[in-house]
């Protein structure tokens, strides 16, 4: 058993086991956590419109990013004016940048251009989301602004929020790090609108915990297959005819590549798997074409696999499904913070 896996057994098991040692450092942890909390809450400054921040107290993937471009649509289809700001988590580049088609991970990094592209909604980069705030509202008139993450970002003045959690890993043994998986202790929960849980097949024993909060399920769907190359849209049903008997290769460089490999058994296509670290670069040695016929991966993946993916590159579009109780309760909430906004 590897360090890392190790590691997560003992985050997502009943208790921290051998990890018990680092309760000093835990202790510290939430310490530090709390002055850089009141600190930077000093700071912050009112926003003229709504503030949505879509986080997790989780490290890991939770299916943040289909909820964010969910609610963006949920809100456009509403006529309302949506723009969003991102920290750009794994670019290289470190000043602020609004996306664009011409956009690349280095310079936005690969979830912020997966959000431009899916909602079409402007969308600025900065590692001070405060600061990316003030350029995107600038820029032009917006009704509302989601942020991409940013629970912990604590200058950022916020209205509303909503805290992402995977059903299948929980709160896992409800510890911080780097005794257990979180961010800030469970208690946080208490100050945020809404909690959202990302149904799986499995339910590990800490959701219990999050449901005596505001909560709602919902379910990362699949959709279609679109060609990374020539964005080809195919329907599940055509794609799976289609690569019969062809040997493909899953590639998945998110927080939980197991979860994308799961969702592809589940459609039942036969594969070989190549995990790697969350937001990973990938190379042309990736994508072996004496060995594979095709190559699958996620939207996100897609972003940074364009000029290197062989022609019989596919990523798997998908969308977050919510409970109509959920929306309409959302949708109000947004109503009336935009007419309190409206009467400031």
């Amino acid at each position: 058993m590897g360090l890392k896996t190790l590691i997560e057994a003992c985050w997502y098991g009943k208790n921290p086991s051998i990890l018990y040692p680092l309760v000093p450092l835990e202790y510290i942890f939430k310490r530090l956590a709390s002055r850089r909390k009141n600190k930077l809450s000093k700071s912050s400054q009112s926003a003229t419109v709504p503030v949505i921040v879509v986080g997790n107290i989780v490290v890991g993937g939770t299916g943040k990013t289909p909820v964010l471009i969910a609610l963006a649509k949920i809100l456009k289809d509403q006529g309302l004016h949506v723009g969003v700001i991102s920290r750009g988590y794994g670019r290289s580049a470190e000043s602020l940048h609004i996306v664009s088609p011409l956009s690349t991970p280095d310079l936005a990094g690969d979830e912020p251009i997966e959000i431009f592209r899916a909602t079409g909604c402007p969308v600025v980069v900065s590692e001070d989301r405060s600061f990316a705030l003030s350029v995107l509202l600038k820029s032009g008139e917006f009704d509302v602004v989601l942020s991409d993450d940013g629970l912990q970002h604590y200058a950022l003045s916020r209205q509303l929020e909503i805290a992402v959690f995977n059903q299948f890993h929980g709160i896992g043994n409800g510890h911080c790090l780097p005794l257990g998986p979180l961010r800030e202790p469970v208690a946080r929960l208490d100050t945020v609108n809404f909690i959202l849980i990302n149904k799986s097949a499995t339910e590990h024993a800490s959701i219990k915990e999050l449901r005596k909060h505001v909560h709602s399920d919902f379910e990362v769907t699949p959709v279609s297959w679109v060609n990374v190359k020539t964005l080809e849209q195919q329907s599940l049903e055509q794609f799976s005819q289609s690569v019969k008997n062809k040997r493909m290769l899953a590639l998945a460089g998110i927080g939980q590549p197991k979860k994308f490999f799961n969702t592809l058994s589940a459609l039942q296509l036969e594969f070989d798997q190549r995990p790697k670290k969350d937001h990973a670069y990938f190379s042309e040695s990736d994508f072996p074409t004496e060995h594979f016929d095709v190559f699958v991966m996620t939207a996100k993946d897609a972003v940074k696999c364009r000029d290197l993916a062989p022609e019989n590159s596919w990523y798997l579009n998908v969308q977050a499904d919510f409970l109509d109780e959920f929306v309409a309760e959302f949708q109000h909430e947004v109503a009336q913070l935009m007419a309190a906004s409206n009467t400031n």
